[in-house]
């Protein structure tokens, strides 16, 4: 589940070059595109144009970028959780395989049985 999010990740933000961005100064973007960067480069343009200050263009200009951003790391959530409750479950496969152990160990008072040992020091390692 969690590789299925990256590659879809991978396939979203791979327009989004950063050479595609630092061309952007030599390259007039193309109107009607819905490309967020051709946008936000249209934009400064045009502002530039009607003769803002460069103080308000620079704020606006960072406010669309951190939008876009935020709406390219919007499914990213499911990753987090999959990162955070992997090792979790890594340990709790540990823990219940040494108590599968010790359990059979404890059922084999007289005599310890190294294939009883060994189910559940499987599971643990598992």
């Amino acid at each position: 589940m969690g590789a299925a999010v990256v590659i879809y990740k991978l396939l979203q933000l791979r327009p989004y070059s950063t050479r595609r961005f630092t061309s952007l100064k030599e390259e007039l973007p193309v109107s009607g595109s819905t490309d967020p960067i051709d946008e936000i480069a249209a934009w400064v343009r045009s502002s530039q144009g009607e003769g803002l200050p460069r103080s308000m263009i620079d704020n606006e200009a960072s406010r669309l970028g951190t939008r876009f951003l935020s709406d390219c790391s919007r499914n990213l959530r499911l990753v987090e959780l999959i990162a955070y409750l992997s090792p979790l479950l890594g340990l709790l496969g540990t823990v219940l395989g040494m108590i599968d152990a010790f359990r059979g160990l404890a059922v084999e008072v007289n005599q310890a049985n190294a294939g009883v040992l060994a189910g559940g020091i499987w599971e643990a390692l598992l």
